[in-house]
C-alpha cells in the first residue's frame, strides 16, 4: 500500500511540474515566411488612400541599377505639396557625395491601384522646381555637357560658389523624356506607392515603398512592376542614419560613416520580412538555407507564390536544391561578392485548385507529368527537366551578387541581386545584377513563437443592438433611439471580441478570438487543475 501511495505522489508531482502545451508550433522560420503578414503583424490599406504625410528617409546607402549609390529624403505636407532631396555618391557607403537634387512640387494619391502592381496606390507627383548641386568641378562639367547635348537651355546658374555652381532646371524643357533620361532621372518611381504599418504599433514603424527603378533604359514609358527599398520615418527607432539623412541639404549633403566591409559567409537560414513583388508582377516570400561541408556548399530555397498583395492566398510553392560556389569580391559594387548558384532538383506544391488544373492540363513530360497533380501534394519536376508552364528549367545556373549588412536593431541582413525588369534570368556573368532586392533577415532574429492563423473568421458579438431579453409590450416606450442601445467604446468592443465562443460544425464549442487570450484561458484552467491536484495529494497521503 505504501508503494502504491508513493507512486501516486510521484505521478501528481510530475503532472504539476510539466508545463501546459499549446497547439501552436514553435517559431519555425519556414512557417513565419509562409504566413508573413500574420506572423509579423503587417498591414496595408489597398482600398483607402494612405496617410503618408510626414518626413521619410532612406535607412541605409541604397544601390540602384548601374550601379548608382543614393540616399533619399522626402517631406510630404497636408496641403498636397512635397519637397525632397536625392543625393548621389561615388562610393557604395555614401560617404563621398557628387551631386544633389532638390525637388519641389504637388502630389495626388488615388485609391485606385496601378495596373502593373496589385495592392499599390496610383500616385502622381508633379515638379514645380528642381535645383542641381554639383559637389565638384567634374560633376558640374558633366551636367553642363549633358544639358548642351540632349536638352539645351535647361540649366540656369542661380548662384556660384568656390566648389561649384548651383543650377536651376527649366521645368518645361525637363519634361522631355530624352532630357530626363540623360540626367538619369526616372519619374516612374513616383507613379506607384505602398504604405505598410505594423499592427498595434505607432507610425514610427511605417514603411513607404515607391516604384522600382528599371534595370535597363526603356524606349517607352516604364510602368513599375515592383518596389524599391522602403523609406522609413526620420524618427524611426534606433535609426541614426535616418536622422543624418534628414539633416542634409543641397549645399551640405549627408555623409554616412564608413564601415569595414563585411565578408559574405553563407550559412544558416534567411527569410523575407515582407510580401515581395517580382518583376513579373507576382507576390512571393523567400526562404534560403545554406550549409557548408568539407567537399561542397549546398543551398535550399523555398519560394511561396501568392494570389493577393497581402500574401494570404497561397498559389503554389517552389522548393529547389543545389550547390553554390563563389565568394569573390565584386569589381563593380564595392563591398559585394559574386556567387554562382546551381539548382539541380526542384519540386512544386500547388495550393490553389485552379493552379492544379493548369498543371494537369500542361503538355505531357513538360512539368512533372500531366494528369497526376493534386492540391497540397508535392511533386518532383526534376525528371521532366523543370516546368515550362512556370518557366523553370533544370539544371539551372544563375550568376548573382550578394551583400551583407546589419539593420538598426543589430540583426544581420542578406541582400540578393535584383532581377531584371524584363524578367530575364542572370544566366551569364554579363547579366549579373548591379543592384539589390529587399533584404532577407537571419531567422535567428525571430524571437517569438509562431501561432498559425485561424481557419474560421473571427466573430464578435454585436454591441450596437444588444439582446433585449424579454420585452413587456405595456412597458415599452416608443422612442427613436434608446440610451442602452448606444455603441460601446472601442476598448469595450475589443474586450468582448477577445473571448468570443462559437459553435463549430461538429456542435462543439471553441474559442474563435485572439489565440493569445485563448492561451491565457488555458493557463487559467491549468492553474485550477493544479489546485485540484494539490488537494488530491493531501487526500492520498493520509490514505
Amino acid at each position: 500500500m505504501n508503494v502504491t501511495r508513493f507512486h501516486l505522489v510521484l505521478i501528481f508531482v510530475w503532472m504539476l511540474l510539466v508545463p501546459p502545451t499549446c497547439e501552436a508550433s514553435e517559431g519555425k522560420c519556414l512557417n513565419i515566411v509562409r504566413y508573413i503578414y500574420h506572423s509579423l503583424g503587417i498591414r496595408i490599406r489597398v482600398s483607402d488612400i494612405p496617410n503618408i504625410v510626414g518626413e521619410w528617409t532612406s535607412s541605409s546607402c541604397e544601390v540602384r541599377p548601374g550601379p548608382q549609390f543614393v540616399t533619399r529624403y522626402i517631406k510630404i505636407l497636408r496641403n498636397a505639396t512635397w519637397e525632397g532631396y536625392l543625393h548621389r555618391y561615388n562610393d557604395s557607403q555614401c560617404s563621398e557625395p557628387k551631386l544633389s537634387l532638390h525637388m519641389k512640387g504637388f502630389y495626388k494619391i488615388s485609391d485606385e491601384e496601378l495596373e502593373s502592381i496589385k495592392g499599390s496606390n496610383k500616385a502622381f507627383f508633379n515638379f514645380t522646381s528642381i535645383e542641381l548641386y554639383p559637389h565638384n568641378d567634374y560633376e558640374q562639367e558633366t551636367a553642363v555637357n549633358v544639358s548642351t547635348r540632349h536638352c539645351p537651355n535647361t540649366l540656369r546658374v542661380v548662384r556660384s560658389s568656390r566648389s561649384a555652381d548651383v543650377f536651376e532646371v527649366n521645368i518645361r524643357a525637363f519634361r522631355k523624356r530624352a532630357c530626363r533620361k540623360a540626367f538619369g532621372f526616372s519619374e516612374s518611381e513616383f507613379s506607384a506607392l505602398k504604405l505598410e504599418s505594423l499592427r498595434k504599433k505607432g507610425s514610427r514603424y511605417n514603411k513607404l515603398y515607391f516604384g522600382e527603378i528599371p534595370t535597363t533604359r526603356m524606349t517607352r514609358k516604364h510602368k513599375p512592376k515592383s518596389y524599391q527599398l522602403p523609406l522609413q520615418r526620420y524618427n524611426a527607432n534606433n535609426c541614426t542614419v535616418c536622422m543624418k539623412i534628414r539633416s542634409g541639404t543641397g549645399p551640405r549633403p549627408p555623409k554616412l560613416p564608413q564601415k569595414p566591409p563585411r565578408v559574405v559567409l553563407l550559412n544558416g537560414e534567411w527569410a523575407s520580412t515582407t510580401c515581395e513583388v517580382n518583376p513579373g508582377g507576382g507576390f512571393l516570400t523567400r526562404h534560403f538555407q545554406f550549409t557548408k561541408t568539407t567537399n561542397e556548399s549546398k543551398w535550399e530555397c523555398h519560394y511561396y507564390f501568392y494570389l493577393d498583395a497581402e500574401c494570404k492566398k497561397l498559389d503554389f510553392e517552389l522548393n529547389g536544391k543545389g550547390i553554390f560556389i563563389g565568394s569573390n569580391p565584386s569589381k563593380v559594387v564595392a563591398g559585394a561578392y559574386e556567387y554562382v548558384f546551381n539548382m539541380l532538383t526542384a519540386a512544386i506544391t500547388p495550393f490553389d485548385p485552379v493552379t492544379t488544373r493548369l498543371l494537369n492540363m500542361a503538355t505531357e513530360n513538360t512539368c512533372g507529368g500531366s494528369g497526376s497533380w493534386k492540391t497540397r501534394h508535392r511533386k518532383d519536376i526534376t525528371v521532366t527537366g523543370g516546368c515550362k508552364l512556370f518557366g523553370i528549367s533544370l539544371p539551372h545556373t544563375e550568376y548573382d551578387l550578394l551583400k551583407m549588412d546589419t539593420n538598426p536593431q543589430g540583426h544581420r541582413l542578406l541582400y540578393v541581386g535584383q532581377r531584371a525588369s524584363d524578367g530575364s534570368d542572370p544566366s551569364s556573368p554579363s547579366r549579373r545584377p548591379t543592384s539589390f532586392q529587399i533584404p532577407l533577415i537571419e531567422c535567428s532574429s525571430f524571437k517569438f513563437k509562431f501561432v498559425p492563423p485561424t481557419t474560421r473568421p473571427t466573430t464578435r458579438p454585436t454591441t450596437r443592438f444588444p439582446n433585449q431579453g424579454i420585452v413587456i409590450p405595456i412597458g415599452t416606450i416608443p422612442t427613436s433611439r434608446r440610451k442602452d442601445m448606444t455603441t460601446r467604446r472601442r476598448t469595450d468592443r475589443e474586450t468582448l471580441g477577445k473571448t468570443t465562443h462559437k459553435k463549430n460544425d461538429d456542435n462543439t464549442s471553441g474559442i474563435t478570438g485572439n489565440v493569445k487570450f485563448a492561451y491565457a484561458n488555458t493557463a487559467a484552467s491549468w492553474l485550477s487543475c493544479k489546485l485540484l491536484m494539490i488537494l488530491s495529494i493531501f487526500i492520498v497521503i493520509p490514505w
